[in-house]
């Protein structure tokens, strides 16, 4: 699709944003590697304090990184099954485009709807969720937890100048996060709470600040 309307040039717009390091500053390197682990174990503080289910399994995760090829094809499989190729897709091609026309809130929310629906038939794959997410969840609980998700995405796709190598490690940090720790749903939904409230500050500065 991007070759059709920008030919070759798109193409290698593509791919150079997906290399380029230097579009993220020291800043939003450290955000983009440490907000999934860091706010999972901040969740599970919480959970503990308050008496829910923190359950965190850090002996999965040492095991996994004890056997280093082994974790590198792990991590391979993370990076090839959805971050890689879905990062092109939304960010890289959809939310690019719907920029142009809508505000970056209305883009969030519509990339939302799409990655929502390319998810929706995977919740009837038996075992799906419980090799990879956790407790199956249904096709509205999934919507909801996308749309913050989504704005988080945005905004970190708009402050490191598009670039798709920021949102690809993003992708792969929260699904790794989750592959090796495998959080609660406790740990799970506290987590969504801090990701909407994030959401929602920086939909207000989006409010108050003028398009990129």
């Amino acid at each position: 699709m991007a070759y059709q309307q920008g030919h070759w040039r798109a193409l290698q717009d593509l791919l150079w944003r997906c290399l380029d390091p230097r579009r993220l500053t020291v800043c939003w390197w450290g955000l983009v590697m440490l907000f999934y682990p860091g706010l999972t174990l901040l969740s599970a503080a919480i959970a503990i304090a308050a008496g829910f289910d923190h359950s965190l399994a850090l002996g999965h995760a040492l095991d996994r990184m004890a056997h280093p090829l082994a974790f590198l094809r792990f991590l391979g499989f993370i990076l090839l099954i959805g971050p890689l190729p879905e990062e092109i897709g939304w960010r890289g091609y959809l939310l690019e485009r719907l920029l142009r026309w809508r505000s970056p809130l209305g883009a969030s929310l519509l990339v939302a709807i799409a990655w929502w629906s390319w998810h929706l038939p995977l919740g009837y794959l038996p075992g799906y969720f419980e090799a990879f997410d956790g407790t199956p969840r249904g096709p509205w609980r999934q919507l909801l937890s996308l749309i913050p998700t989504a704005i988080l995405y945005t905004w970190i796709y708009l402050n490191t100048r598009r670039s798709l190598l920021a949102v690809i490690l993003f992708h792969v940090l929260g699904n790794l996060t989750g592959q090796l720790l495998l959080p609660s749903d406790a740990v799970r939904q506290i987590r969504w709470w801090f990701e909407a409230a994030i959401a929602l500050t920086v939909v207000t500065r989006w409010h108050h600040t003028p398009t990129p």
